[in-house]
């Protein structure tokens, strides 16, 4: 086995630097162009600057400390983690303070290359995007020419003659007030980057609400920032991805004051005050009726972490359909969308009879408008629908009561007309307790066993001359009205199971 090589004159890597930067002191402490010390150390060629920084496999980061004489581990600082959410704000580009740029003479920062690093905290600086020279970003492909121009110039350009050649160390500070919101919204981007499980949710979802945070925001948001920020937000590109389908790169002004629009709902433990932040955004464009924001697609939507889609939902509660409102529980904590295979609201059916118990019913009827035995089966299927992965109402009725009608918007609405607005919440809170504590009586189960006529005639007859009861006359052509014993049969038929009598397939039919 060969043994690795260490180099003879080696730098040590700064605190933040990134990997393409200390190699590229390397090169020039070696007095090798930064393209020909990649191939000594058995690099593949990287056209693309920020693959060093993104792509490069384990064992080639411990093999290069083992030839830059650097501890086990040092190298995993100056590379961003394989698992970080990018997408799809993964930029070409790397942005940049010019004084620091000034002060580390010519070393880059690591975090540079985030698309969510907007503002220099140390000189209070917007950063720079491209180069003020040429007008293009810089480090898109490997620097050229290292050994001509020094650290930190702009080196686009394939020939020497062609060459940018600005000195970006010069370049003008982009200053910002010390209190300004968009510095305010990096300490916090910071300080998530510091703990990387909590950045990685905030700041994917941060990507996946940043076209819809685009057509949302509007000037009034903007105006305490500054002219320059506000010139640069006019100008951002309202189309969000190339014809070829890849994420245009958002400027750091407006890369900014989307975070500082995001963070207060993202970045925070406080579910009302989050959903009372995303409510005022989503009051501006959305479309009544509608789940998802407007200006957000549906594979955004469904990349949202639970707990965003969760604040999304009680921010939309008051706009949403009723049967919306109670199948995504909106108005309770746990409010959640559904997933496909999710089977809790079908198992949930052997603790629901046919029709929702008395006492509920009392509390929850619209005081007009509604027959109390068609509101209670309607009720008692409404009790299936909160978690529901399907989308057919008709589908959720039929599990209960084929029978009835497709009724459940119209009671929802007429039970919310009538002064009833905290209905939905109930029934969502009734679905949830059962799933959690169950019922006493499996009704599915009785259903299954109960028979339709759970008492024969003989057996009636023998019961009422025990107790000294007149057992009624017998059916037959000439009877016009139901013989008792039919309707003992249906009353404990509908005590034991629950049954709705109106349904022809859970109880004996009374005569036509």
């Amino acid at each position: 086995m060969t043994e690795t090589r260490v180099l003879p004159l080696r730098m040590p890597i700064l605190d933040g630097e990134s990997l393409d930067s200390w190699l590229e002191a390397m090169g020039r402490r070696n007095g090798l162009t930064f393209s020909t010390f990649l191939r000594v150390l058995g690099l593949s060629r990287h056209y693309l600057t920020r693959l060093l920084v993104s792509d490069l496999p384990v064992s080639m980061l411990r093999e290069l400390e083992v030839r830059a004489g650097l501890p086990v581990g040092r190298l995993d600082h100056a590379v961003i983690d394989s698992d970080f959410p990018f997408s799809p704000r993964r930029q070409r580009r790397c942005r940049f303070c010019p004084q620091c740029l000034a002060e580390r003479e010519g070393r880059w920062l690591l975090k540079w290359w985030l698309p969510w690093t907007f503002a220099c905290t140390a000189h209070e600086a917007l950063l720079h995007d491209t180069c003020p020279g040429c007008g293009e970003g810089v480090r898109v492909r490997l620097p050229g020419h290292t050994l001509r121009f020094p650290a930190g110039t702009c080196t686009r350009g394939s020939r020497l003659a062609s060459v940018c050649g600005t000195d970006l160390t010069s370049a003008k500070l982009l200053a910002l007030d010390s209190d300004h919101p968009l510095l305010a919204a990096q300490l916090r981007v910071d300080v998530l980057l510091a703990g990387p499980s909590r950045a990685h949710t905030v700041l994917a979802d941060l990507n996946q609400c940043t076209s819809w945070l685009m057509h949302t925001i509007d000037d009034n948001d903007i105006q305490t920032m500054g002219p320059v920020i506000r010139d640069r937000w006019h100008r951002r590109p309202l189309a969000t991805r190339t014809p070829a389908d890849r994420a245009k790169p958002l400027g750091a002004a407006v890369s900014g004051v989307i975070a500082h629009a995001a963070l207060p709902f993202l970045d925070t433990s406080d579910e009302t005050f989050a959903a009372g932040t995303l409510h005022v955004l989503r009051a501006r464009h959305d479309t009544p009726n509608k789940v998802i924001p407007r200006g957000m697609t549906t594979e955004q939507w469904s990349q949202l972490s639970p707990g965003t889609q969760r604040r999304f939902l009680h921010a939309g509660d008051q706009i949403m359909g009723a049967l919306d409102r109670v199948r995504f529980s909106s108005s309770t904590p746990r409010a959640h969308v559904p997933r496909p295979g999710d089977h809790s609201a079908s198992a949930r059916i052997r603790h629901v009879p046919q029709l929702l118990w008395p006492g509920w019913t009392v509390r929850l009827m619209p005081q007009e408008g509604m027959q109390d035995n068609l509101f209670r089966g309607i009720a008692a299927a409404l009790l299936l629908l909160p978690g529901e992965p399907a989308l057919r109402a008709r589908g959720i009725t039929d599990r209960l009561g084929p029978h009835l009608p497709n009724a459940m918007t119209v009671t929802l609405q007429r039970a919310l007309k009538s002064g009833h607005p905290d209905v939905l919440t109930a029934l969502c809170n009734l679905a949830h307790h059962l799933d959690d504590h169950g019922s006493p009586i499996d009704y599915e189960r009785r259903r299954r066993l109960v028979p339709a006529a759970p008492i024969s005639p003989d057996q009636w007859r023998e019961l009422c001359f025990r107790t000294g009861t007149q057992p009624g006359e017998q059916l037959n052509n000439k009877t016009t009205q139901a013989p008792r014993y039919l309707n003992a049969q249906r009353y404990l038929n509908q005590l034991l199971t629950g049954a709705d009598l109106t349904d022809p397939g859970t109880s004996p039919s009374l005569p036509p």
